[in-house]
């Protein structure tokens, strides 16, 4: 007996264990579209991570719940539901431009300056790099082609 608890109290303390593991990862959130081409821009991209570093280089992207979304069109338009020209995580004031997708460029229309220094489209995720002199930036999961 003694020795059939001995084998399968290693078993419990390893499914213990995982199970708690578990609970402290980091959740995508759930709004993703399954069916969706994400190597093409054109379709709404909601915000799912947000960098921001403090100056050091130890900054990293963390998964935000959040509304803002950006629309992109088949003619080099895109609009969307927050402030582009400032940095936030928030849906609020939209801001409105347009694209260019040979150059990674990314023009904000009702700006008095460039807050965009590009994007990226890699592995279903849209990232756009603001002009930020510690880093920050912003990537998107679509949402609807």
């Amino acid at each position: 007996m003694k020795n059939l608890i001995l084998f399968f109290l290693p078993l419990l303390v390893i499914a213990c264990g995982s199970s708690e593991n578990e609970a402290f990862l980091p959740e995508e959130p759930a709004y993703t579209c399954d069916n969706c081409d994400t190597a093409v821009l054109i379709g709404t991209w909601r915000l799912t991570e947000f960098y921001s570093d403090p100056g050091d280089g130890s900054g990293t992207y963390q998964v935000v719940e959040s509304e803002k979304e950006i629309t992109f069109s088949d003619i080099g338009t895109w609009t969307s539901n927050g402030n582009l020209c400032g940095f936030s995580p928030d849906a609020g004031p939209g801001s409105l431009g347009s694209y260019v997708p040979v150059t990674n460029n990314m023009l904000v229309a009702n700006c008095n300056f460039d807050p965009i220094r590009g994007y990226q489209l890699q592995n279903g995720r849209f990232t756009i790099i603001y002009a930020c002199i510690e880093g920050c930036g912003e990537r998107y999961r679509k949402i609807r082609d």
